[in-house]
């Protein structure tokens, strides 16, 4: 028993050690902790700021750009819009014109060929085989205007991009940016444009009947009418495809000139005063 008494004494001694220890190992591992968060912390705030001052810059130097344009630079710009968009219109409704014009020769062309075929089908004794070439006839026809239609509002919707490069490469050149690059692209696009819509109406006007031989050459005449009609349609569509293509590079040769699609030209004037108002002297 008197062993195991100084034992216990001496262990009673050595735990309040241990603890004031482990206390002044915990401290020391938490002091470096807490300082690389705070430098974190310090570091993300510092890293904010320089965001927002340079988003800042940004946008001053955008507003800066947009106060030094001259009045004769605005409207020079405004003019140009108001060109272009009067060009597209005038080309578009020469185009719905030149494409109803075809369309009306060729209804007359149709109508003569029909009673042409209707004629040469007297060939051939089986009279479906007669209703069933009619019919394929009256869908050749109706295939071409569904896809010189589809082409026409294609060309539209390129055309639409066209003119948002357009406008964008006028505020750029009012901004004093070289768009040499881009100008030689939008030609480019514009006459692929105009080759497209050339072949568009040129196809609109064309008609496509079998021609009867025999009836032993029947199904090899009718094959022959819609690959002449199919081989017609991919050249409208390769113009149609090219014309997509050179607005597509135009954009691209936009895109290369620095901060382009921070440049804006405003072409609203800045709403007047409301006039002051003086108070109506009340009776007494």
């Amino acid at each position: 028993m008197r062993k195991i008494v100084p034992i216990i004494l001496s262990l009673g001694l050595a735990l309040p050690v241990l603890a004031h220890s482990e206390v002044e190992v915990s401290q020391e591992t938490r002091t470096p902790v807490r300082q690389e968060v705070r430098d974190l912390r310090q570091d993300t705030r510092k890293d904010v700021r320089d965001l927002r001052q340079d988003t800042r810059t940004q946008i001053r130097d955008v507003r800066q750009d947009a106060r030094e344009l001259k009045k004769e630079d605005v409207e020079k710009f405004r003019a140009k819009r108001d060109e272009v968009r009067a060009d597209i219109k005038n080309k578009r409704e020469a185009f719905k014109d030149q494409v109803e014009a075809k369309r009306a020769e060729m209804k007359k062309k149709i109508e003569d060929k029909r009673a042409a075929l209707k004629e040469n089908l007297k060939k051939v004794r089986d009279e479906k085989k007669r209703e069933r070439v009619e019919r394929i006839d009256e869908r050749l026809t109706a295939l071409n205007q569904h896809r010189t239609d589809h082409y026409s509002k294609r060309l539209e919707q390129i055309e639409d991009v066209l003119e948002r490069v357009i406008q964008r490469t006028d505020k750029a050149e009012t901004h004093s940016r070289d768009v040499s690059s881009v100008r030689t692209a939008i030609t480019a696009a514009k006459s692929a444009i105009a080759a497209a819509r050339t072949a568009v109406a040129a196809q609109a006007g064309k008609t496509y009947s079998v021609t009867v031989k025999d009836e032993a050459t029947l199904k090899q005449n009718v094959g022959e009418t819609r690959k002449a009609l199919n081989n017609d349609l991919k050249a409208v569509h390769n113009l149609v495809k090219a014309a997509h293509d050179a607005v597509r590079k135009a954009g691209n040769a936009l895109a290369q000139i620095p901060r382009v699609d921070e440049l804006e030209v405003v072409t609203t004037p800045a709403p007047a005063p409301a006039p002051a108002t003086t108070p109506t002297p009340t009776s007494q």
